[in-house]
């Protein structure tokens, strides 16, 4: 990875200069330039990891731009669109295959190390939002956009373009057109609200993940390793990855709420999930929808058969993460899972009375342990390690470093159980997914709203992570 400066750190002085600098400007400039302004940082932001792949982004947004527009003109010739949108597919999906994919292929037949291949900033995440925006275009669910700048910023939006959300172009767009309308002032900002998500997602990324993440590092997983161990490491990785890109998604959605934009909800308390299905539902909302209005329905029209429908999406979904077998095996695991789930509750999503806190409470601890279990496909870096891990020879014996192991893990647990205690309460309080969870906050007086934000200080004071990590999902 490139080691000169880059704004891209969400914990750095510099981004924080470059934020307030950006918010300064943005309100006091006359409103006709405030999305010239916001296009300008967001390709500043983005040339500062990696500057060469600014044409990459420059590129795949006039292709995409281009497309649309054409389709748009043809959409009364059913041949046309249908040639034209293949075109969509093959342009964006080469790009993904080129820096994703490609490289690691070539190692299967030359000496190279492929990890010497910096992959561009967030390309899985606005080639997926590009492909969306042209199918939407083709489906006559959106029109094609003929203001350049204005899709050039739907694209490269600074607070999203690391690891989403991933934006719809009908909920997006009209949005980056009304920023430069005189009624949208400052006064109009949800400030509180963009300083509850940013000041939590930054507590759950900076202080909870990378603390779980310096921790997890002193560990290596072998068949000495007493099983609870290898549970307990499963468990907390899963909690890392949750904190940290939900941590992120927090901080993007309270950033952008500063400049008067929404972006969608991405995470809805996944850890509390009541089956294999709803996990999804609350995990990764933004790929998942993208998935399930792209992929998943127009292929469940085709075969109509919805289990196999399932055992070709996630494997894909899987890949999308990146080119390896593990993250295929956790693809199919997670399908596998869903599908054994549906076949024994076939009621599953019909409208009954609301199940017991007891029968609440053990659906909820049964899918969060089968959700760390699975995270094996992810945190095995090669097959050897993810025999380790099912290696049940040792299971009734005691490794002589259990204590240090626990006390190791022990070290992070308050901020880890806090988050957990916090995030059940909203979840009782909470009913349907996707419902804002900052109203649960607001609802409460001042006395606990400062004893919120007490205790996140406390905690960053008392459990800052002696190493800063970078966003996981910057890798995809």
């Amino acid at each position: 990875m490139s080691q000169h400066f880059s704004l891209t750190d969400f914990s750095s002085l510099g981004f924080a200069v470059f934020a307030i600098f950006t918010l300064f400007l943005y309100w006091i400039l006359p409103s006709r330039h405030r999305r010239s302004l916001l296009l300008l940082c967001s390709y500043i932001f983005y040339a500062s990891h990696e500057p060469r792949y600014i044409l990459l982004l420059l590129g795949s947004t006039l292709f995409n731009f281009l497309v649309a527009i054409q389709i748009e003109e043809n959409l009364s010739r059913k041949l046309g669109v249908r040639w034209l949108v293949s075109l969509c597919w093959l342009g964006n999906i080469g790009i993904l295959f080129g820096f994703k994919y490609l490289g690691l292929f070539a190692s299967l037949f030359v000496d190279y190390d492929v990890r010497q291949i910096l992959l561009p900033l967030g390309v899985s995440f606005f080639t997926l939002q590009c492909i969306g925006y042209v199918l939407d275009v083709s489906r006559r669910q959106t029109v094609a956009e003929r203001d350049f700048s204005k899709f050039a910023l739907f694209v490269s939006f600074f607070p999203q373009i690391i690891a989403g959300p991933i934006g719809r172009a009908a909920d997006l767009i009209p949005q980056l057109h009304g920023i430069s309308h005189p009624a949208n002032k400052f006064s109009d900002v949800e400030i509180r609200k963009a300083f509850y998500l940013f000041s939590y997602g930054y507590f759950k990324k900076f202080v909870v993940a990378d603390n779980i993440a310096h921790v997890l590092s002193h560990f290596e997983v072998n068949p000495q390793t007493s099983l609870v161990i290898k549970h307990l490491t499963l468990i907390y990785f899963l909690i890392r990855i949750y904190c940290d890109f939900s941590g992120y998604s927090d901080m993007a959605r309270g950033l952008a709420l500063l400049f008067g934009v929404r972006l969608a909800v991405n995470f809805n308390l996944p850890l509390f999930a009541q089956s294999p299905s709803d996990f999804w539902e609350r995990w990764h909302i933004s790929l998942g929808a993208w998935i399930r209005r792209y992929f998943y329905l127009p292929l469940l029209l085709k075969v109509q058969n919805p289990y196999l429908s399932v055992f070709i999406v996630f494997p894909i979904m899987g890949l999308w993460h990146g080119a390896n077998l593990n993250y295929l095996l956790w693809g199919l695991a997670w399908a596998a899972l869903i599908c054994g789930f549906k076949i024994l509750n076939p009621a599953e999503g019909a409208r009954k009375r609301k199940p017991s806190s007891l029968v609440s409470a053990a659906k909820a601890f049964g899918v969060f342990n089968c959700a760390a279990l699975l995270m094996v496909f992810y945190k095995a870096e090669n097959l050897e390690q993810l025999k380790s891990y099912f290696d049940l020879s040792f299971i009734l014996a005691q490794s002589n470093s259990l204590g240090e192991d626990w006390h190791l893990l022990n070290v992070v647990a308050p901020p880890v159980l806090f988050v957990l205690a916090f995030e059940f309460l909203l979840f009782r309080r909470t009913s349907e997914a996707n419902e804002d969870l900052y109203t649960s906050l607001a609802e409460k007086n001042w006395r606990y709203q400062a004893l919120f934000y007490l205790l996140l200080i406390v905690m960053a004071l008392l459990y800052s992570s002696p190493s800063k990590q970078p966003v996981f999902y910057m890798q995809y």
